[in-house]
């Protein structure tokens, strides 16, 4: 992956982390062996912040201006 792609990509994320509620409310399945097919917000979060480990990534170049979100 390149690094342009990589930055569309964190700041995909950040708009969806952004537009989540604080608490989701998460129903129990009655079998344990399939995941809720939703994702945690913490989970985005921690890959956001592995792509920016990864590409070495700096706020003035995946910051989300006005204009865009």
């Amino acid at each position: 992956m390149s690094k342009k792609r990589a930055i569309e990509i964190v700041q995909d994320l950040m708009q969806t982390i952004n537009k989540m509620e604080v608490k989701s409310i998460i129903t129990k399945s009655g079998n344990s062996i399939f995941k809720h097919p939703s994702v945690s917000k913490t989970s985005l979060i921690r890959k956001k912040d592995k792509l920016i480990k990864k590409y070495n990534l700096n706020k003035k170049e995946y910051g989300i201006t006005k204009n865009e979100g």
